[in-house]
């Protein structure tokens, strides 16, 4: 048996130009994006937790009528 060392296959080199070309085209438009200032971020993170925060209480509360409502049901 002869050993290929050394060589790559022709489709090896198809998939390495492909990935380059991906990876050139991914750098090019992550230079496109308009990334959001510190304060933006700041902002927006801000009103998530809020949001998060109300529907975790909201749910808790009517769990809590859920499982009292049950309760008397049952009993």
């Amino acid at each position: 048996m002869a050993s290929q060392s050394g060589k790559t296959k022709p489709t090896d080199r198809k998939t390495e130009n492909k990935a380059g070309k991906f990876l050139r085209e991914v750098k090019a438009e992550l230079k496109k994006v308009t990334w959001p200032n510190r304060q933006d971020v700041i902002a927006h993170t801000s009103i998530v937790v809020v949001v998060v925060l109300l529907v975790a209480a909201f749910l808790g509360v009517a769990d809590a009528v859920f499982a009292a409502l049950l309760n008397v049901v049952i009993k």
